[in-house]
């Protein structure tokens, strides 16, 4: 991964979405909370720091031109506060992760199509030391047509 220096906004992820299917960040329903998804994401330098950052879950048009933010939390309420590994940083409990309904937090309904994209972008206000670890687990509703 290429080092994310304090102030500087990447791209770190992007999903193309194939032909027949649409797709949408998120799972489930917030009135269902035992049936919505949840997801967890960390920048780290092993045994020494975190990145503080921002993550932006976002879809974007075939041409990149649209550009559409979904959900976009500060990094710090997405993972554990152990800096020891990727295994003491990482939650597995839905309690320690953020919820991810359906269409985000903001319950957007819609979904994105062929040859657009799902895609992360990071923001880091706090540069780690050296990141050499980045992991993410988040949900997405993949709709056959």
């Amino acid at each position: 991964m290429r080092a994310l220096s304090a102030g500087v906004r990447a791209r770190i992820w992007e999903k193309t979405v194939p032909a027949q299917i649409t797709m949408r960040y998120g799972f489930g329903n917030p009135a269902l909370p035992g049936n919505q998804g949840h997801w967890w994401f960390v920048v780290m330098d092993a045994t020494t720091d975190f990145n503080v950052g921002v993550v932006t879950l976002a879809y974007e048009g075939g041409q990149r031109h649209n550009f559409i933010p979904i959900e976009e939390k500060n990094d710090t309420l997405l993972h554990l506060g152990t800096v020891t590994s990727l295994a003491t940083a990482q939650p597995t409990l839905k309690d320690s992760m953020q919820a991810l309904p359906e269409g985000g937090s903001q319950g957007l309904s819609f979904e994105v199509g062929q040859d657009s994209r799902l895609v992360i972008n990071y923001y880091t206000i706090t540069a780690a030391t050296s990141a050499d670890v980045a992991a993410f687990a988040i949900p997405a509703t993949i709709i056959d047509l």
